[in-house]
């Protein structure tokens, strides 16, 4: 297990500000008459590293806390040494993040494990070589934090004399129970018991996937023909064996037959071309049939010398065999 040491606490807000001496590794002793500071001092500590602190959260616990809550803009900053490496640890008050500045790259984690898969809990145990592992009590299970053992840490005085330990924040039989205050002395006595609770938790996923296939099998049954002959089962599995070859054969043949669609574009495209050189020869033959129309109205107008120009009957048929030829032309 890794080193932890707290070498510097601050406060800054908008109206108030406050930072410690740098403290010394090792024991150091606050000395101080009642009201000082001394709690703020450790509630400071405990909100840095993510805990949750009542009189922070409401200044009916306590109104002497009622001048940090009104203040604006203000947050806890803890400079830490985990196994001698710094780090500096920034929470604004009544936020539920943290964030992180380790040689001038700042990272964002967040304290609730509804709001990310991997919180502030769970990097700074991995700094401190404490694996996350996850507790079950009956229905209910628990996630090991860092609060936890910071309970056994941080003894104030409003802890019973009578108890080691601070009582939880959440006061439930799962954040008390006895599982959890064994994991924490083991923790602390470098005793590990995650091999146990990974083979705990292992076991008890092979059984929720064993009652999932009990459900689906109950389910089968249900709807099918179940039957206990070996040998008819076995053959039923090699006729559907050969139907499900005999299926993929047919789908692998389709699949070469059938053009590509890079094909299906090319052709698709040849078809628009032929098809606008179409539109446009139509087009000309309109303009030619309309001259030849009223080249046809011209000519019938009286007046005309009877000799210079064919007969009506002969126009007329001259004409019709003109529009016969481009209508041919015009369909092909």
């Amino acid at each position: 297990m890794g080193s932890l040491i707290v070498k510097k606490v601050s406060y800054a807000g908008e109206n108030y500000f406050y930072s410690s001496p740098e403290l010394h590794t090792g024991i150091n002793i606050i000395l101080g008459d009642n009201g000082s500071g001394k709690s703020t001092f450790s509630y400071f500590i405990e909100y840095g590293f993510g805990g949750k602190v009542k009189p922070f959260i409401n200044d009916d616990v306590d109104s002497r806390y009622s001048l940090i809550l009104d203040d604006e803009n203000n947050y806890v900053l803890l400079d830490i040494l985990i196994d001698q490496i710094p780090y500096s640890l920034k929470r604004f008050i009544n936020t539920q993040d943290i964030f992180i500045e380790h040689r001038e790259i700042v990272e964002k984690y967040a304290l609730d494990r509804k709001s990310a898969p991997y919180i502030f809990s769970d990097w700074l145990l991995a700094k401190l070589g404490i694996p996350v592992f996850e507790l079950y009590l009956g229905a209910t299970h628990w996630f090991f934090n860092f609060s936890d053992l910071f309970r056994l840490l941080n003894y104030d005085q409003n802890t019973e004399p009578r108890r080691i330990y601070k009582e939880p924040v959440a006061e439930n039989f799962v954040a008390d129970s006895v599982v959890i205050r064994k994991s924490i002395f083991e923790i602390l006595l470098g005793i590990s018991s995650v091999d146990f609770f990974k083979m705990q938790d292992a076991a008890r996923a092979a059984m929720r996937a064993r009652d999932v296939a009990k459900g689906l099998f109950e389910s089968f049954k249900d709807n099918h023909e179940i039957s206990g002959d070996y040998e008819k089962l076995s053959s039923r599995k090699v006729e559907i064996s050969a139907i499900l070859s005999e299926l993929e054969e047919e789908r692998n043949s389709e699949l070469k037959q059938n053009t590509t669609v890079d094909s299906k574009v090319e052709e698709l495209a040849d078809v628009q071309a032929r098809l606008v050189d179409l539109q446009v020869k139509a087009s000309q033959d309109r303009v030619l049939l309309a001259n030849i129309s009223n080249e046809q109205q011209r000519l019938l107008k009286p007046g005309r010398h009877e000799g210079f120009l064919p007969s009506y009957p002969q126009v007329s048929i001259i004409i019709t065999g003109l529009i016969f030829i481009i209508e041919t032309i015009f369909c092909r």
